[in-house]
């Protein structure tokens, strides 16, 4: 929709957005395959107060008929900061602009946000493992996902979803993959409690071929020479890019 501007895309991919009409601020939620945003909560955009829409409050205070008791959704907490930082900033709230990288608001730069978006994009890494991926299937979030299992399968699967042109806004796409990349998770703990290592994965056109854990090994680097060394693959690691997942640093991320 126009003028409407994506805040946070959540890792089912809803995408928190902020618009404004006349002079009314609408947070709406946008989940994929839906034709239509969900309303969350309204503000004035200068003054007044919060005024939840029925599907935020059901959100922010959903219902597991499983467990039967309430149980909010993942992110839950993350909207409700949003919306309430938002709705304390002082005067004209339009003068302001949501940082995606360090997560506040502030106030707006059109200069700057123009220079921001001609800088080239990378690709945005994002893992998950255990109660993230459990949650992921409840929603049957598999577009995108890349389940890649530890050496040790009772240590379980990560789950990566990788943004390859760096746009957090839109559903993930493998056509701008290299054909061959890495997938690396250092502090790995696999085979016993305290037994921590490098896991390493080489992917070819979307597939695992390679893997292998190396114990006692500690950063994604040492993992691909070990890896290297041990299949006997070509890796030119000098020449190689890496990204890490911004929120834990412990799964990057080699093409």
């Amino acid at each position: 929709m126009k003028d409407t501007r994506t805040l946070r895309t959540f890792l089912d991919d809803c995408a928190l957005t902020l618009r404004y009409a006349g002079g009314t601020a609408h947070f709406e939620l946008w989940v994929p395959g839906e034709a239509t945003p969900e309303p969350l909560a309204t503000l004035p955009a200068a003054g007044g107060a919060i005024s939840w829409a029925p599907s935020g409050r059901d959100l922010l205070e959903h219902y597991d008929g499983g467990k039967e008791e309430m149980v909010p959704v993942a992110y839950a907490e993350d909207i409700r900061s949003i919306v309430e930082d938002f709705a304390a900033l002082p005067g004209d709230r339009r003068g302001y602009t949501w940082n995606k990288k360090w997560c506040v608001w502030e106030v707006s730069d059109a200069d700057e946000e123009e220079e921001e978006e001609e800088e080239p994009r990378e690709p945005i890494v994002q893992a998950y493992s255990d109660e993230l991926l459990k949650y992921l299937a409840l929603r049957r979030v598999k577009a995108g996902l890349l389940v890649t299992w530890r050496d040790d399968r009772d240590a379980g699967p990560v789950g990566w979803r990788i943004r390859w042109d760096g746009d957090e806004h839109r559903a993930t796409s493998d056509s701008d993959a290299p054909e061959v990349y890495y997938l690396v998770e250092v502090c790995s703990e696999q085979y016993g409690k305290n037994r921590y290592g490098t896991q390493v994965w080489r992917i070819e056109n979307g597939k695992v071929t390679h893997e292998k854990w190396f114990e006692k090994c500690w950063t994604a680097l040492d993992g691909l020479k070990r890896m290297s060394e041990w299949y006997s693959l070509d890796i030119n690691i000098a020449d190689m890019r890496s990204y890490f997942e911004a929120s834990d640093r412990y799964h990057y991320l080699f093409f």
